[in-house]
Order: C-alpha cells, then sequence, then structure tokens
C-alpha cells in the first residue's frame, strides 16, 4: 500500500505529498525492517519516543539519547540520506523532567535529526512542556534559541 501511493503521488506530480516513514523508537508488535517500503518510496524518517518513567533514583527510563538512538541508527542505514524527524515525543512527570528536556534540546550526535515535534497533553501522563516552572523555563529558553538560529522567511 505504501509503495502503491508512493508511485501516485510521484505520477500525479504532487508537490505537496511526502512521505515519512515513523515508527515507534521501540519495535511495536515486529520489527520496523520487515514492513520498510525502501528507500525509494521515503522522503524523510520519523521516530516516536517517550520517557515513560522515573526509576526511584531519578533517573529517567530512557533518557533521550537512549531513547531515539537505536532506532535512528538503523533507520539511517535503510536510507543514506533522508532528514529525520522526531516526530513526536514528551517525557512522564517527575523531579528530572527539566533536565530530560535539556538533553533532549543539547542532542549532537544525531547530525540527520532536523525537527522535533512534541506531544502537549495531560492525559495517562502530564507531558506537557508547561507541566511545571522548571520544564517551562527550558523548554522557553530552548524553543527560543531554536527559533532565533532559523534563517528568516523568504
Amino acid at each position: 500500500a505504501w509503495r502503491r501511493i508512493a508511485t501516485v503521488a510521484r505520477a500525479q506530480r504532487a508537490p505537496n505529498v511526502s512521505l515519512m516513514f515513523c515508527v515507534s523508537s521501540g519495535d511495536e508488535g515486529r520489527p520496523m525492517e520487515e514492513y520498510w517500503p525502501g528507500a525509494e518510496f521515503v522522503q524523510s524518517l520519523g521516530i516516536d519516543g517517550y520517557n515513560m518513567g522515573w526509576r526511584a533514583n531519578g533517573a529517567p527510563m530512557l533518557t533521550p539519547a537512549a531513547m531515539i538512538g537505536p532506532m535512528y541508527e538503523r533507520l539511517c542505514l535503510l536510507h543514506p540520506t533522508a532528514e529525520v524527524t522526531i516526530a513526536e515525543t514528551s517525557s512522564a512527570q517527575g523531579t528530572g523532567k527539566a533536565k530530560w528536556f535539556e538533553d533532549l534540546f543539547s542532542l549532537r550526535r544525531f547530525t540527520r535529526l532536523r525537527r522535533v515535534i512534541f506531544f502537549h497533553e495531560n492525559k495517562e501522563r502530564d507531558w506537557r512542556l508547561n507541566s511545571d516552572p522548571n520544564t517551562l523555563a527550558v523548554c522557553r529558553r530552548r524553543l527560543r534559541q531554536s527559533v532565533g538560529a532559523l534563517p528568516a522567511p523568504a
């Protein structure tokens, strides 16, 4: 089905269609390589991942690098040039949430990572960027720096 949609979009020369292959940071059910459509059918790569909670010592269940790293490496092996997006992420509430976001904003080793999309909802856990004053302060400061680093619109 993926290949069919990609083929139709190409045949129609649809410039507003872009196919991002996006997977969970941990394989859900079966390895993503089993349903990979092929680099020729994918324009960009995406990873969804969350820090679901905190250990008794205050450490996150998953640091941002541990959450992204293994799947990032596997995806980059399948597509040697595509940009990568963290297509959905956040951290559960905890005393280290502000540091978790600081660590996320500080990631540098993932050279093809171009954007991060945040999940911002108080559902089964409080995923919001403004769930506490320290996390909000980190996000405001780092997002302000990121926006300032973007080129001016044409």
